[in-house]
């Protein structure tokens, strides 16, 4: 069961909940959050360090990523509170109850959909397809153009080999891009 923390209107999770999720030692998650940046310590909860539960869809440990999502659903409560209507009788005040609406989130049934899934194996395809491509256009001397199309479609100075599955979108489009650039200079080069 993965333990969650609701701080300022953000799920979190402990690193131990996730070593116990990705089923690996708590040392291994350390490090993975550690090499990916994502983990942050709250306020109030000391040392200890918190993954947002945007951010584990970018763990990957021993080719294994998790999609956790919670479902919080706003739910009216009637709120009792005692009212003093001023009268006193013998020392005593009078009070009655007064019913107040109030608006409070309260998470739904612990349903958390945990998905493994391919899109890890078709990042580290195109990851692994990029830097080949990358470095057939150093050889070929047009390593500026390689660069301009990865800056076109991931941002200014971008490495591809330090995509993560967030960008997965953009690196699908430098890829092909890349390739078709790729075989264009080879059919020019053939012609000469």
């Amino acid at each position: 069961m993965l333990n969650r923390v609701i701080y300022n209107g953000v799920v979190y999770y402990k690193v131990a909940d996730l070593a116990e999720l990705f089923d690996v030692s708590v040392y291994k998650m350390r490090k993975a959050i550690k090499e990916k940046n994502i983990g942050e310590k709250l306020k109030g909860f000391g040392r200890m360090v918190f993954v947002s539960e945007e951010n584990v869809a970018l763990i990957s440990v021993n080719c294994k990523t998790a999609v956790v999502k919670t479902d919080i659903k706003e739910v009216a409560a009637d709120v009792f509170v005692e009212a003093n209507d001023g009268h006193t009788k013998a020392g005593k005040q009078k009070t009655k109850k007064v019913k107040l609406p109030a608006k409070q989130k309260v998470e739904q049934a612990p349903e958390q959909k945990v998905e493994v899934e391919t899109i890890v194996t078709e990042h580290e395809i195109l990851t692994k397809t990029a830097q080949e491509l990358t470095k057939q256009y150093a050889n070929a001397g047009k390593l500026k153009l390689a660069n301009e199309i990865s800056y076109k479609h991931m941002g200014e100075g971008f490495v591809l080999a330090n995509s993560t599955l967030k960008d997965i979108e953009p690196l699908r489009l430098a890829v092909a891009e890349l390739e078709n650039e790729f075989t264009k200079l080879n059919e020019v080069e053939m012609q000469i």
